[in-house]
């Protein structure tokens, strides 16, 4: 670690062996960068610093080298911290790095400290004292740049001397003070605080004569040399002194308020806890939110137990306090104060510093906040941590909202939820390390559980009987598993469902009644989902809902998004008095989403239409497997809708596995239906392994039942079945059945006027013009198909268009080495295309076909590279490799592909 100190001359130490600077120039270009405290010092600052007015002809040059060698002195491990930055050189470290900071800390400790706790204030302020070896920057002298930095740390240091003397002082030691105050008033005669410590020394010394002369002497020293009378401060110790007021001796310190003190360890919101202290250190009112059980007590009880207040800090528990009007004796009673009228119990506050915490103040919050104004207004020594579910709404509140502890943290490691819940299963089962699996299962667990701590503090308690996985499979009853709270526990609630029905009633009935309806969301919802479930609009019931922690709304996105923890949508499940009714609502809402999502899917805003359906797959799961038991002919014709989504978006195994039970369901659905959902089947198969032959046949199959019937939707919908068909009769290789396939499907197109049907026909088409020996006449009906998808805007069939033509270029290259830049052009328009629509099956399909063109142009290394990835992606998503391989080298073929791979 680099360790630089500024306090005297300059000197760096590095893991606690000092650095050679040399000489003034390194070391005042060193000082400079190190008073910018990180800032970047431009190279004429700099100059200016080093050499002063003017500098050296070619100064910026002079400071590169001397920063070289600066870096050099450094070492391997901290020169990159001697850093060039937009137009200069700084020097980044954290600020405990210096001396200047730690001695700051120090006196800030100690005087936080003093009034409590002296003597713990008294080595904190020598402490810091050792660090100040002399006058701060003793080698960047009349520069400008720490002129008033300097000036800065040299009244600190003063107010450190007399910090230390005050601490010598309320320890008990006057006599010890004295002399040093003597040698502090001789130094600085002009400070009135020293004559005060001085003459209270004295005092307290049993010298009140002293006393009094030391007094005489502050009034000549100030009249003779600067024409003024003592302060108020000397002026009303002369007369303590001479009436002997007792309060001058010395004072015995008041009992601290013994606060609760948890037996089990604060995990998880170590910056919460910074937060809070600096908040409460900048403002006097702040107001931890948050769902019950979320540990805003907990937090709220760390921060006070680590704080040293004169007076406080004062808990005051609300939980239990039904009246209101009970407010001011229950925090006299906290406080110490006899009395209950608001004149008594504020005058007893008035005097006081510290901080009070108001607990659990949901259910009184408009007497909390008229308390909270007029003790603002009238202690000035006290600060108000309020835990409540809603904040009071006063101005100048600072709200702190207390999340659920997160799952995993942004790297992928386990978050602090599976850290609190392994720690407490620990304490039951002292010693037990988790195994892997078992380290998933309680990863499952705080996701199932929110990430909530008392939810988690219940599950691990169940562990004296029960294992993680069989926790895990019996939360389908959460609040009979989960049990009763152990005791000795902050939470006011003895269980999970005590404590969200707390908070359930104190909504009012409307909102309580739409929260009851919203349980079948699962995932969340947006504000249009909500109105879909609510009439009239939802505004006001969700503010409702959110202001009081019941409901969460992520605002980061567009649009909204609000959520229900898990265990509250079980508790309202339990408790809406019509469930069947509130889930076929949500059921209609998803279908009416999807019934017009299904058309955006083949047109411009498809990527987002498939981005926001991913998103909504919770609701899109929960809604058809309702309609798969209540209405299964609904669930069939809204799993054909979603046919693009469930490809594109990668999501084979759950759309077969719905898929098969809505068929089962609904065998007698109407032709339209049953062919729509015959294509996804045909997909599905060419996709997950069954392979592309078979696929053919619920093709077949489709357009047949599409034959039933000439209405535009027939003539579409058989279309696309030609459409794909085509498709995998180029992957099997078989350019006759690909062109009979794809001409159907360009009659059936022009004769609907669907642009999409017409382009994918003419790709098709193109492509089995390349498969069967035609590379010229293909590849230009390739890339007017691809024309024509970007006249329609249809981004997705211009990258499988290009994605072909980039393939028959691939195969030509081979012959004609000069076509391999046209190849590659083409092939990444096509992934650009991909990424843009978000397409997950054909990104991967597109990437593999590059890795063959990487091996076939002499990089084979880095296509390798690209193949891991996509088996990787392929693996996570159940994409079988037949399916990739086939879409990636249908016209290209996999001659260059690594055997293994071609193999797989």
């Amino acid at each position: 670690m680099l360790t630089c100190h500024v306090l005297g001359h300059t000197e760096v130490t590095c893991d606690g062996l000092p650095v050679q600077l040399g000489g003034p120039v390194p070391r005042r270009l060193l000082t400079a960068l190190i008073a910018a405290c990180g800032d970047v010092l431009s190279y004429p600052a700099l100059a200016t610093a080093v050499w002063g007015e003017p500098g050296p002809a070619r100064a910026t040059a002079t400071l590169q080298v001397y920063v070289s060698r600066l870096r050099g002195l450094l070492g391997p491990a901290d020169r990159h911290r001697l850093a060039r930055g937009h137009g200069g050189y700084q020097l980044i470290i954290p600020p405990e790095w210096t001396d200047v900071a730690r001695f700051e800390a120090g006196l800030a400790r100690a005087r936080r400290l003093l009034p409590t706790d002296p003597a713990a204030a008294l080595p904190a302020v020598e402490q810091a004292l050792r660090l100040w070896r002399g006058r701060p920057y003793l080698d960047l002298p009349g520069a400008e740049l720490i002129e008033a930095e300097t000036s800065r740390l040299v009244e600190l240091h003063q107010v450190a001397l007399e910090t230390r003397a005050a601490a010598r002082l309320a320890g008990g030691d006057a006599a010890g003070a004295v002399p040093e105050l003597d040698l502090l008033i001789t130094e600085t005669p002009y400070r009135e605080s020293r004559w005060a410590l001085l003459v209270l020394a004295l005092y307290r010394g049993g010298r009140q004569a002293d006393a009094l002369a030391a007094l005489r002497r502050a009034r000549t020293v100030l009249a003779e040399d600067l024409g003024i009378d003592p302060g108020p401060e000397l002026r009303d110790l002369e007369h303590q002194v001479l009436a002997q007021d007792p309060h001058l001796l010395q004072p015995t310190t008041p009992p601290r308020q013994a606060l609760v003190t948890p037996l089990t360890s604060f995990t998880g919101r170590d910056t919460e806890l910074a937060d809070l202290g600096t908040r409460l250190r900048a403002h006097r009112l702040v107001t931890l939110t948050g769902p019950a059980g979320v540990g805003k007590t907990r937090l709220a009880l760390e921060h006070a137990n680590r704080v040293r207040d004169t007076d406080g800090p004062w808990l005051v528990r609300l939980a239990d306090l039904a009246d209101g009007t009970l407010l001011l004796g229950t925090v006299a009673t906290a406080t110490g104060i006899s009395g209950a009228d608001p004149d008594t119990v504020l005058a007893g506050l008035a005097t006081r510093t510290g901080t009070l915490v108001l607990d659990n103040c949901e259910h009184l919050t408009d007497p909390v906040a008229e308390f909270a104004i007029r003790l603002l207004n009238t202690c000035p020594g006290l600060r108000l941590l309020i835990t409540s579910r809603e904040q009071l709404g006063l101005d100048g509140e600072q709200v702190i909202p207390v999340r659920p502890l997160a799952i995993r943290l942004p790297d992928g490691t386990p978050g602090p939820a599976v850290a609190l819940l392994t720690d407490r299963v620990q304490a039951v089962h002292p010693g037990w390390q988790p195994s892997p699996a078992e380290a998933d299962d309680l990863e499952a667990l705080c996701t199932a559980l929110d990430g909530l701590p008392l939810a988690l503090e219940l599950a691990a308690a169940r562990s004296r009987i029960l294992g993680p996985r069989e926790i895990l499979d019996r939360l389908d009853d959460r609040f009979t598993l989960l049990g009763e709270v152990p005791r000795g526990s902050l939470t006011p609630h003895r269980t999970l469902r005590a404590a969200i029905e707390w908070s359930v009633h104190l909504l009012s009935d409307a909102d309580r009644a739409f929260l009851h309806r919203l349980w079948p969301f699962d995932g969340g919802f947006t504000y249009t989902a909500a109105a879909a479930v609510h009439q009239p609009e939802p505004l006001a019931a969700l503010s409702s809902l959110v202001a009081k922690s019941v409901l969460s709304a992520d605002t980061t996105g567009n649009p909204t998004r609000y959520r229900l923890l898990e265990s509250v949508r079980e508790y309202c499940r339990e408790h809406d008095p019509a469930p069947a009714r509130s889930a076929a609502a949500h059921a209609h809402w998803v279908r009416t989403l999807v019934a017009a999502s299904a058309e955006d899917l083949n047109f411009p805003h498809d990527g987002q239409i498939i981005r926001s359906l991913t998103t909504e797959l919770p609701n899109l799961r929960a809604g058809i497997r309702h309609d798969i038991t209540h209405d299964p002919v609904q669930a069939l014709r809204t799993i054909g809708l979603l046919g693009w989504f469930w490809i594109r978006g990668g999501h084979f195994a759950e759309a077969a596995a719905l898929l098969d039970a809505a068929r089962t369901a609904a065998p007698d659905a109407p032709a339209l239906d049953r062919a729509r959902a015959l294509i996804v089947r045909g997909d599905l198969l060419g996709f997950s392994g069954a392979g592309l032959l078979s696929a053919e046949v619920p093709y077949l199959e489709a357009i047949a039942l599409a034959a039933t019937g000439d209405t535009p939707e027939h003539r579409a919908l058989r279309g696309r079945a030609h459409y794909q068909a085509a498709f995998g009769a180029i992957a099997l290789a078989d350019p006759a059945r690909a062109t009979h396939h794809a001409e159907a499907a360009l009659a059936l197109g022009e004769s609907v006027t669907e642009p999409w049907l017409t382009a994918g026909a003419r790709m098709a088409h193109g492509a089995a013009l390349v498969l069967s020996g035609q590379s010229a006449a293909g590849e230009s009906e390739l890339a007017e198909a691809a024309e024509l998808a970007r006249r329609h805007n249809l981004p997705w069939l211009e990258g499988w268009a290009t994605h072909h033509l980039g393939q028959a270029l691939l195969l030509r290259a081979r012959t004609t080495p000069h076509l391999a830049t046209a190849a590659l052009t083409a092939l990444r328009t096509a992934l650009d295309r991909y990424l843009r629509t978000e397409d997950i099956s054909f990104t991967l399909i597109v990437l593999t076909t590059l890795a063959t063109a990487l091996h076939q142009f002499g990089a084979p290394g880095q296509g390798a590279e690209v193949l891991a990835a996509v088996h990787r992606e392929r693996l996570r998503h159940g994409i079988q490799p037949e399916a990739i391989l086939a879409g990636a080298t249908s016209l290209s073929g996999r001659e260059f592909l690594p055997a293994a791979i071609a193999g797989e």
